[in-house]
């Protein structure tokens, strides 16, 4: 094995250990719940509770489709995102999943999907556009993490450009 495949298996087991984790929380899941009156924890536990069985393992696919894209300084600012846009937006219904944090991740890898798999793009535009209609769903978090995700691709795109052409 190498050290490359390690750190994937890594990620991927840290990802269904934080799913087995997330599945006994849906019995409480109105108590992870932010909404306008809710305590200050829920801003910072909503992403791990899930409203029932059928959103936990949609969001636990979206968590291991991306785990490629997981590093630990963009797991920290998707999480931060989350949390900070929390503080900022309530919509009608209390919000809860890791949707909005899959979200970031989408929005992150949009240009690699534009380039080169031009089907995925619009798989995802259309989901996301779909998203916005159905009920229940936090559709301007999505659209804000989303487009956060898309931010902070082009910050690590000037980053690396910046050190290359200081080195």
């Amino acid at each position: 094995m190498t050290l490359k495949t390690i750190n994937k298996m890594t990620k991927i087991y840290c990802i269904l250990a934080l799913i087995a984790v997330m599945a006994p929380i849906i019995q409480v899941a109105p108590f992870f719940a932010v909404s306008p009156d809710s305590p200050v924890y829920t801003h910072f536990t909503y992403m791990f509770a899930h409203a029932n069985w059928i959103h936990l393992f949609v969001n636990a696919w979206g968590l291991l489709f991306l785990h490629n894209l997981y590093t630990w300084v963009r797991v920290i600012v998707a999480y931060a995102s989350a949390v900070v846009l929390s503080f900022f937006y309530y919509p009608e219904l209390p919000v809860l999943g890791a949707s909005v944090f899959i979200t970031f991740f989408t929005g992150f890898m949009i240009f690699w999907l534009y380039k080169r798999h031009r089907l995925g793009f619009w798989q995802v535009i259309a989901l996301l556009i779909i998203g916005c209609f159905v009920p229940h769903i936090a559709s301007v978090y999505h659209i804000i993490m989303f487009l956060a995700g898309i931010i902070y691709n082009r910050l690590e795109w000037l980053i690396a450009d910046y050190k290359i052409y200081t080195e």
